[in-house]
């Protein structure tokens, strides 16, 4: 049973009950995950049990990580695990994955995935509760604090600037209010 449902501009990923993902689609900035440029899902053959889970890794235990959320952006893709934790892939031109630095693909080659993908230090040691994605950037809700990361060229990461986010930082002043 699915759990998560996305769909990006040329992709669409799926976590399942168990905690594994799959993702098909256009692949040329690595957003599906499997280390290859190859699209996956235009050809008969490619999808069902024929289409790989996405490597994820482990949670340090050598226990699989489990995905409860999926988003997708443009032409990136990012899991929320069952630990609060987060792994993101894909398209990095204005730091949406999240990982300190831009102009990076991340999942379009063998060995970008699994345990050699970082998790996002969204805010320490906190865990995240929500996640989700925008064309060029990324946002995680975390007791009821919004952090975002990725493009910033209209504001949209309200820190009264147009500089890109390639960290997660918090939203200055702004906190969610339980509903």
């Amino acid at each position: 049973r699915a759990v998560s449902l996305c769909s990006g501009s040329e992709h669409s990923c799926v976590a399942f009950e168990d905690g594994r993902v799959k993702c098909w689609g256009g692949t040329y900035s690595g957003q599906l995950g499997l280390g290859e440029p190859y699209p996956r899902g235009d050809e008969p053959g490619e999808m069902g049990d024929l289409l790989p889970f996405v490597e994820l890794g482990t949670d340090g235990a050598g226990n699989l990580l489990r995905a409860v959320e999926v988003v997708c952006g443009f032409e990136h893709s990012c899991a929320r695990f069952d630990d609060g934790r987060v792994k993101c892939w894909g398209l990095n031109t204005s730091g949406e994955l999240g990982l300190g630095q831009a102009f990076a693909l991340v999942g379009d080659q063998l060995g970008d995935m699994g345990d050699n993908l970082p998790f996002v230090d969204v805010c320490g040691a906190c865990s995240v509760d929500a996640l989700r994605a925008g064309p060029l950037g990324t946002c995680a809700l975390a007791s009821g604090q919004p952090y975002c990361w990725g493009s910033n060229y209209y504001g949209q990461l309200a820190r009264g600037d147009t500089e890109h986010g390639y960290v997660p930082e918090p939203f200055d002043g702004l906190a969610v209010s339980p509903v």
